[in-house]
């Protein structure tokens, strides 16, 4: 893919709404873990040593990539049946929209676990007993520009947080 120049003003009004949406989408009122759990391979684990970083994935690139992909698939589903609504721009046409461009997010993910018991992780990671689990401490994490998030499992949550964005957008 071809970089695009992109004008200063722009850069601006996105960094805000980056911003705007994180800051809504971190006003969850559960407190987080004391501590955070990153599964991965011995590899990894030297790499993390090593490195003295968590590499992230870019997130179209996930083992699973139905994880990103049904995000995108549920606000589309929104757009085409008009149950987000915006005053001061049009949505025709944002289904296609999104649609097209999925592919193209940079977006970048590090999965991190609140809890160390959980069975499929280590089903995944474990790797026959060869698996790790490096803990965090979830304040060391969010260093500017990095942030933590919680995946939003809960569909009804999920609507919010998509007409939060447009309404962000929107204002």
């Amino acid at each position: 893919m071809a970089s695009r120049a992109v004008s200063s003003r722009w850069q601006r009004a996105a960094t805000s709404l980056i911003e705007r949406v994180g800051k809504q989408a971190a006003s969850s009122t559960e407190p987080r873990p004391e501590r955070l759990y990153h599964f991965t391979d011995c590899a990894g684990l030297i790499g993390i040593f090593e490195k003295r970083t968590v590499w992230a994935s870019l997130a179209t690139s996930l083992n699973d990539p139905s994880e990103v992909r049904y995000g995108l698939d549920l606000a589309c589903d929104l757009f085409r049946k008009g149950s987000i609504t915006a005053t001061n721009f049009s949505l025709d046409g944002m289904d296609k929209l999104v649609a097209a461009r999925a592919d193209e997010s940079r977006a970048y993910i590090v999965s991190f676990c609140g809890n160390l018991n959980l069975a499929g992780q280590w089903l995944h990671y474990g790797r026959s007993g060869s698996g790790v689990a490096v803990g965090f401490y979830p304040e060391r994490l969010t260093q500017p520009p990095y942030d933590l998030f919680r995946i939003v499992y809960r569909q009804d949550a999920q609507v919010e947080a998509i007409k939060n964005i447009v309404r962000t957008i929107d204002d």
